[in-house]
């Protein structure tokens, strides 16, 4: 007899995503998308309990509207509670920090996305750097690092593992604060302003075949390559034993960024040590492929192309650079004031300058100089081969290095010192040529010149010239690990890192960037390998072209203010001539509609294909007749807290200016704001006019160190009158028509100074 047919149970419906929702036990949320703004201080949700499995997949959670701006992002999306707590498929924007862990061991989070949440608009523009912009990582006892904003933050989490996450389009990724014996795998970190990962006295943990690639902010390529303490990967203060393998974090201010911390700058103590980079790429950075400094670490089999330097080992000590591919980098590898450090068994190829190791007088206040040994010294550089590099060896200042083993294949100079000792260890050396080299010690073979490809980088095989050597660092696979490398043939190099005032261009949105040229009219390259020769462009102008970059499409014109276009329509990608006269004063703007692929913008909009999407640029000019006048002080007339504002301020103006000089533009940085002053200890004092239409405005500044403004008479901005790095101002005023006065003083006490004022339309 058959059994009666029952009917299956109804599947559960969920539980519904309110704000202020504490969920308990396992479940899932039910599909949707769901604002959910953060009170107050709180979280917009709480994940509480023990052993709970908690699936979002399906809904979205959203702090702010999808339309607000990303610097007025707030709140807190997700807080998680608990041990052994499962987060699956969480999608949660428009918060200051999408999911933050505190005491979470044994959290999970799996396929999870937090992207665009929180980012601050940068005040770098193609044409010149704002200080301001520059990330500040030196302190974070008390959590300060939640203030810049992040998709995820584990806060004191053992024993976690990270799966699948996908931040973009925010500031950074994924920080790990005091969190550690975890795994980070399989994650997409790309496209942010600051970091994809930021690591705070985090030790034993897994960092591995995560795509970190163009996680940027300071740069314009031919203009300045600064990179503001962006990352892919940031290491920062006691940060022990972590692995890191198989990710790709090109494109990055840094790829990878180890600081010992302030900790070690004061006591001589502690630093980042025993951290293992094996068979990652690191390439293309417009700073350092790799920082890493006052600590003892390894670096086996990584990709190292196309940056300003390859390798900067400011007093490392101790540190073994393995089997490295080092190719196109001003300088390969650079290391100040260190000791016993291994160059072994590395490629170099088309460096200015292959390695350079080097010592200086250290600074008699440094309280690290004072603790510890920090001549350059007892350093080993065996088995590497230095191919097309104009120098391969610049040596000043250090003492007994071995030099055995290397090929100099047609080097330009294979060694550089200055007068005086040598520096080499009396051992019997045996080095190799393809032609006869002098300067070298011990024996010169000569050999036959290689011919024919060499093999590319291949991360499961990264050393191939060297097996034996790389074989105790060599670190499997992940089993269902990705390799997240750029493909072969995706254009690669300095010239496809555009940063705008959202941050770096992910190629998922139109838009209008300026066409440059180096000097003598040549076109900048290309940008496909080695750093695409962009440190060498010499001067660079705007062509007057503007490329259309995005999805594949069309665009047409809308409207031009102030400016006159040599087409109305095209493709995208694609490219169009635009005329702004020369100091135009007011608003230049010009409108274009893309009508093409689905789009994603800075906010993280989605508009689906062949929906129109407005895009191009607006620019204002208000020139200022300023009347500015730099004076100096005495630094001893301050001598019980010579940080704090000068109280002699009002006696310095009443002396004899040191400079004097009209422009129509405050905007000044450099040690000294004008040549003729000193690096530290003057005031500034700037009175303007301008002549505005009726209307609300923004007025913004950036100081450092201190400044104080007033408008028509009344203060404006007070609070910025303290020493302080680069640090920006704004205020919104409504100003009548006709003309205005403005008055700016500043100070400056001592390091690098900033004074840039400016008044744009209100956004």
């Amino acid at each position: 007899m058959l059994a009666p047919l029952q009917t299956p149970p109804a599947p559960r419906p969920g539980f519904v995503p309110k704000a202020g929702l504490v969920v308990v036990k396992s479940g899932h949320a039910r599909p949707g998308t769901y604002v959910l703004p953060s009170g107050g201080t709180g979280p917009a949700l709480v994940v509480r309990g023990d052993g709970i499995t908690v699936d979002f997949t399906g809904a979205v959670l959203r702090g702010t509207g999808a339309w607000v701006s990303p610097d007025a992002r707030t709140g807190l999306g997700v807080l998680v509670q608990g041990k052994n707590v499962t987060i699956k498929g969480l999608k949660a924007s428009g918060y200051k920090v999408g999911l933050y862990a505190r005491e979470a061991k044994g959290l999970k989070l799996i396929d999870c996305d937090l992207s665009y949440n929180w980012r601050q608009r940068l005040l770098s523009t193609s044409e010149k750097e704002d200080p301001a912009d520059w990330m500040s990582f030196h302190h974070n006892e008390k959590g300060e690092w939640l203030n810049q904003g992040v998709g995820a933050y584990l806060d004191r989490c053992e024993e976690f593992e990270i799966r699948g996450l996908r931040v973009t389009g925010g500031q950074s990724g994924l920080f790990l604060d005091r969190s550690n014996k975890g795994l980070v795998w399989n994650c997409d970190l790309s496209y942010n302003s600051a970091l994809g990962i930021g690591m705070y006295r985090a030790s034993d943990n897994r960092i591995m075949h995560n795509r970190l690639d163009y996680d940027v902010r300071g740069f314009s390529y031919g203009v300045y390559n600064r990179g503001q303490d962006s990352a892919g990967i940031l290491v920062f203060e006691r940060c022990n034993r972590n692995l890191f393998a198989y990710n790709s974090a090109t494109h990055g201010g840094d790829g990878f960024f180890l600081w010992a911390g302030q900790g070690t700058m004061d006591t001589g103590e502690g630093g980042c040590n025993d951290n293992l980079c094996f068979a990652n790429d690191f390439s293309h950075a417009p700073t350092n492929a790799i920082e890493a400094t006052f600590s003892r670490n390894y670096f086996v089999g990584n990709r190292v192309h196309g940056a300003y330097h390859g390798l900067w080992g400011g007093y490392s000590y101790d540190t073994q650079i393995i089997g490295n591919d080092f190719q196109g980098n001003q300088r390969g590898v650079a290391i100040e004031h260190g000791q016993v450090d291994t160059l072994a068994f590395n490629r170099f190829r088309g460096e200015d300058v292959a390695v350079a190791f080097w010592a200086d007088a250290p600074d008699p206040s440094f309280a690290y100089a004072k603790k510890r040994d920090v001549r350059s010294r007892d350093h080993r550089i065996v088995g590497n081969e230095f191919r097309s590099v104009a120098l391969a060896l610049d040596l000043r200042g250090t003492t007994n290095t071995l030099l055995s083993e290397n090929d100099f294949l047609d080097v330009g100079q294979a060694v550089r010192i200055p007068s005086g000792p040598s520096p080499f260890s009396p051992l019997p050396l045996t080095n190799r040529s393809t032609r006869p080299l002098t300067g070298l010690p011990g024996t010169v073979e000569t050999l036959p010149r290689a011919e024919g490809p060499e093999p590319a980088w291949n991360p499961l095989d990264p050393a191939p010239w060297a097996p034996e050597a790389i074989a105790k660092f060599r670190i499997a696979p992940l089993k269902g690990g990705k390799m997240p490398f750029i493909a072969k043939g995706t254009p690669q190099g300095w010239s496809t890192i555009l940063v705008d005032e959202w941050g770096p261009y992910d190629g998922r949105r139109p838009l209008l960037w300026p066409e440059k040229k180096a000097s003598g009219g040549a076109p900048l390259p290309g940008g496909t390998s080695a750093g695409s020769g962009a440190r060498k462009a010499g001067t660079i102008t705007e062509t007057g072209r503007y490329r259309i970059l995005g999805p594949k499409g069309r665009w047409r014109l809308v409207s031009a203010q102030g400016a006159k276009l040599d087409a109305t329509t095209g493709p995208v990608p694609g490219s169009v001539g635009i005329d702004v006269p020369k100091g135009q004063v007011g608003t230049t703007k010009v409108e274009l509609e893309y009508v093409g692929a689905a789009t994603t913008d800075a906010r993280g909009v989605v508009t689906p294909a062949n929906r129109p999407v407005r895009f191009g640029f607006s620019k204002f000019f208000a020139p200022i007749d300023w009347s500015v006048r730099f004076y100096a002080w005495k630094a001893s007339e301050n001598p019980n807290d010579p940080h704090s504002p000068p109280k002699d301020f009002a006696t310095a103006l009443l002396a004899k200016p040191l400079k004097q000089l009209r422009t129509d533009r405050l905007d000044f940085v450099g040690y000294a704001l004008v040549p003729g002053l000193p690096n530290d200890h003057y005031a500034t004092a700037a009175d303007g006019f301008f002549n505005l239409p009726k209307g609300e405005y923004t007025v913004e500044l950036t100081t450092d160190d201190g400044a104080r403004v007033w408008l028509d008479g009344k203060p404006l901005i007070e609070d910025a009158w303290h020493y302080q790095g680069p640090t920006a101002y704004r205020r919104n005023v409504t100003l009548s028509a006709g003309r205005h006065r403005i008055r700016v003083e500043h100070f400056q006490i001592d390091g690098y100074a900033t004074l840039k004022l400016a008044i744009r339309p209100k956004a």
